[in-house]
């Protein structure tokens, strides 16, 4: 290129300093060890033409530093971005190459970063559990029919009752305001050694389950029991982790999908925005609290994953019987998505949407055993879910649960 455009050089500059972030971050290895696993050698390449960019400039070095250690706000990000781009301007034929490069690394990541304008550090309060609590029970809630449409399944444990309860009164809340009023029943399984939070849920949901089991979480088995034992048999169900605040739109646009008989499951969104924890609470502020449609981009700072299985699920009731549900075997974190949604592709006709799905921070759960090996690496791509008895039992785990609890 003959000449740069300031845009251009700008943006260039914006990436490169994103992959210092992402290399830099402590939280992107933590979010998802297997993507950053193959998201590592490209980050190292771009970091590494940022190294030769910048030598020999004690400014554009030390704003490296200064981001490298201060990853999560915006005024090292800015430092660098205004350092980069002059060098940037001295020497616009590095602008294309540059731009070649990131393009060529940005295809094959799985987890990036994104800032939105505002976006700063620690700017919220919190939101808290009470709070919550006490906005769900004067919202408005529409009445489903006898027979709703749509079942929402939440799956949930949380022992704290800290951020996991938070998000999932959270999640709630940016249910209750859905437009048009779908005709929905949002129901909640709870599992755990005891019904820690019946009192709390039951009133401010239109179902609540328990299923005592001790030991690892175990999402499969848990959706399971939502869909054979709730009684309602929507013909559409959503799998929504408690953690996702959806857009007032939300129930709406995805259940439209459907109408035109070419799809039996989908995944609403490629890229999957896991908020830090300042954004958690501007998002939750914004969302439940001030009572805004939709999250404001511009307040947002996350980490993205691309491509990722869980999160959120839409799929026929048919097609979810057809498949024998989740497969029961995966227990603790990690896989039980991935086969669900791999099933699905093989033996009914699954797609993927392009929204941008938003969840909320939570304290990471262990994501792999005491040896280091993945919970369930031995199911992995096995796809071959053949349940003995009937899925969703509720009682299968009872054994699990100390006596006394």
């Amino acid at each position: 290129m003959s000449e740069v455009s300031a845009a251009t050089a700008e943006t260039v500059a914006g990436r490169l300093a994103d992959y210092v972030v992402l290399i830099h971050d402590p939280n992107v290895p933590e979010l998802a060890p297997d993507y950053f696993d193959e998201s590592e050698p490209h980050y190292t390449a771009v970091n590494a033409a940022t190294t030769e960019l910048i030598a020999g400039d004690p400014a554009a070095t030390a704003a490296r530093a200064a981001l490298a250690a201060d990853w999560s706000g915006h005024g090292a990000r800015a430092e660098l971005i205004a350092q980069l781009v002059r060098l940037l301007g001295d020497a616009p034929d590095k602008v294309a190459t540059l731009g070649a490069l990131i393009d060529e690394a940005d295809r094959r990541l799985r987890i990036d970063v994104v800032y939105g304008a505002v976006a700063t550090p620690a700017d919220a309060p919190p939101v808290e559990v009470d709070r919550l609590a006490e906005l769900l029970r004067a919202a408005p809630r529409a009445v489903p029919s006898d027979r709703p449409q749509i079942q929402v399944i939440i799956p949930f444990r949380d022992a704290s009752g800290r951020d996991r309860l938070r998000n999932l009164l959270s999640c709630l809340l940016a249910l209750h305001d859905q437009e048009p009023a779908p005709d929905m029943w949002v129901t909640v399984i709870e599992t755990d050694e005891r019904p820690r939070w019946r009192d709390l849920l039951t009133p401010l949901v239109d179902s609540y389950l328990f299923a005592p089991k001790g030991g690892l979480f175990n999402k499969s088995w848990a959706v399971n029991v939502a869909v054979t034992n709730d009684g309602r048999d929507a013909p559409l169900v959503c799998v929504l982790d408690a953690d996702v605040i959806a857009d007032r739109s939300f129930i709406a646009r995805n259940a439209g999908r459907f109408a035109d008989g070419s799809q039996d499951a989908h995944l609403p969104y490629r890229r999957a925005w896991c908020l830090d924890e300042p954004t958690s609470r501007r998002a939750i502020a914004a969302r439940c609290v001030q009572g805004l449609p939709d999250v404001p981009e511009e307040v947002v700072r996350a980490l993205v994953l691309v491509g990722p299985p869980g999160h959120c699920m839409w799929v026929t009731r048919e097609a979810y019987l057809k498949v024998n549900g989740f497969d029961e075997r995966f227990e603790g974190w990690g896989g039980e998505d991935d086969d669900v949604v791999a099933r699905l592709a093989r033996d009914a006709r699954l797609v993927r949407h392009d929204d941008r799905l938003l969840h909320l921070d939570h304290l990471r759960p262990a994501m792999v055993r005491e040896d280091g090996i993945n919970f369930n690496k031995h199911l992995s791509a096995l796809l071959d879910w053949q349940p003995e008895g009937r899925i969703g039992d509720p009682d299968r785990f009872a054994h699990t649960v100390p006596a006394g609890s």
